[in-house]
């Protein structure tokens, strides 16, 4: 009998073994075909694939800025003699600090991988597992380009956004945002064609930049300093009129000495980054003499009394009829001015690209410097 007991209680052993066993081969089974499925589609495994082309700001859509500032030397009395024309790169993450948290962990996740955005082909994960964080890329990019004005490489609208699911075992379901160069082409504007000659455009601009900040350096004051950079781009860049390939960008300001509003804000701040001085790009509206309003951009910058002045090196940049030099009342008319002197003539835009991202700018002085 006790053997007999023995054999049911090893039988009965076998059998839960067994059905172990067989439930687990089910689930080995079933992952299989899960890893299957996934692998299958590029290994995310998407229920869903939804393509987001990445929007330029509204302000890059119409040039504006100088083409209303137009001055006739013939007309005015005008000082011709001669002027002389007299490191590291200090992150300022202003706008990523406006940003909610998956946009900020967006941002994070360019800032780590910008060797990717030179390299112009390789996709960038962006660390975040969100459903809805897909809605707070077209911020979070333009944050990144705001603070970073270095990008002058990147075409913004040759980054495609995707959004991915992937469902897993008991309905668990990841959220997975991917960036792509759009239509299998790079992230590149149509100047470069190649990590190589994005190095060495890079190596011309900081090169030219070291040399500003350098002799920039050697003045006593922030507010001398500031004046250098600001009359080094007034007297050696000129206002595109031609509307070419990278006049939105400092390497069209400082490269080719030639860019529209964008590119003298951009390059400003570039050159203020260089100095550890605060400095922010602004986007808005130029009213012209008639009334007449333009998209434009300028700088904000913060002066040793920890209060912030507007600089707008391009419209103390006219564009020129006849032969001669401007008069210092023209070249420093917007040149560290108060909102009381300023805000008539400038009107901010919270939402630079409608996505419904107010960022708040620095406050003015009421004064000029």
């Amino acid at each position: 009998m006790k053997n007999r007991d023995n054999e049911r209680g090893i039988s009965l052993i076998n059998l839960v073994l067994i059905c172990l066993i067989v439930i687990a081969l089910i689930i080995v089974a079933f992952l299989l075909l899960e890893r299957n499925r996934i692998m299958s589609s590029n290994d995310i495994g998407n229920d869903y694939e939804e393509s987001v082309v990445v929007r330029r700001t509204e302000k890059r859509n119409r040039v504006a800025g100088n083409n209303e500032i137009i001055i006739d030397l013939n007309d005015v009395n005008v000082n011709k003699a001669e002027e002389n024309n007299t490191n590291s790169y200090a992150e300022n993450k202003y706008y990523y600090n406006q940003l909610n948290g998956s946009a900020k962990s967006m941002y994070n996740s360019l800032e780590k991988n910008i060797g990717y955005l030179k390299n112009g082909y390789k996709a960038i994960d962006l660390d975040i597992n969100t459903e809805t964080a897909g809605d707070s890329f077209q911020s979070a990019w333009d944050a990144f380009e705001l603070d970073h004005p270095d990008l002058f490489y990147v075409e913004t609208t040759n980054l495609n956004l995707l959004t991915k699911t992937t469902t897993g075992l008991f309905g668990s379901v990841k959220y997975e945002y991917v960036i792509q160069p759009k239509d299998n082409a790079s992230y590149f504007t149509r100047t470069f064609g190649s990590e190589q000659e994005v190095e060495q455009a890079i190596t011309r601009v900081e090169a030219i930049a070291n040399n500003v900040a350098s002799e920039a350096n050697n003045k006593n004051s922030r507010y001398e300093k500031v004046k250098y950079v600001h009359d080094y781009i007034v007297d050696n860049a000129h206002y595109d009129q031609e509307e070419t390939a990278d006049n939105s960008t400092i390497y069209g300001l400082l490269v080719n000495n030639a860019a529209i509003c964008e590119g003298y804000a951009k390059g400003f701040k570039y050159l203020m980054d260089k100095l550890n001085i605060p400095c922010v790009i602004v986007y808005g509206e130029g009213i012209a003499s008639d009334g007449s309003s333009e998209y434009h951009a300028w700088n904000e910058v913060q002066m040793e009394d920890g209060i912030w002045y507007a600089i707008d090196s391009s419209w103390d940049d006219p564009i020129i009829i006849g032969s001669g030099r401007l008069t210092d009342e023209y070249k420093y008319k917007y040149f560290l001015v108060g909102s009381e002197n300023f805000s008539s003539s400038h009107i901010q835009q919270a939402d630079v690209s409608g996505t419904g991202q107010n960022f708040k700018y620095p406050e003015l002085s009421t004064v000029n410097y």
